[in-house]
C-alpha cells in the first residue's frame, strides 16, 4: 500500500497525502505495522479513532424519519427530529415549549 501510494505521488504531482484514505476494520491491530511502514516510506500518517455515529445528528435525524412513519407521528418522535437541528431553524426552547 505504501508503495502505491508513493507512486501515485510520482505519477500524478497534483495529489497529495491528504488524497488517500485508508479505511480499517481495526485499527489497534494494524498500528505498529503502519507506523514502521509509512515511517521506512516516509510517509505522514494518522491513525483516526473510531467513532459512534449513534448520536450524529443526521443518523438522529434518519432514524425521526423512520420512527414517524412507523408510528404515525407520535409527539416523541417530531420533538427527536427537531432536537437534531437539520430539519428547522427552531431554537431549543421553541422545541421544549412544543
Amino acid at each position: 500500500m505504501a508503495r502505491a501510494i508513493r507512486q501515485k505521488l510520482h505519477d500524478h504531482p497534483e495529489l497529495s497525502y491528504k488524497n488517500f484514505r485508508i479505511l480499517l476494520g481495526d485499527v489497534a491491530s494494524y498500528q505498529l505495522l503502519l507506523k514502521t511502514i509509512f515511517d521506512q516510506y516516509q510517509i505522514p500518517f494518522y491513525l483516526g479513532r473510531s467513532e459512534s455515529m449513534a448520536h450524529h445528528p443526521l443518523t438522529q435525524y434518519v432514524e425521526s424519519i423512520f420512527r414517524l412513519k412507523r408510528y404515525r407521528f407520535r409527539q416523541e418522535d417530531l420533538i427527536n427530529l427537531l432536537r437534531t437541528g437539520l430539519y428547522t431553524d427552531l431554537s431549543q426552547a421553541d422545541i421544549d415549549t412544543f
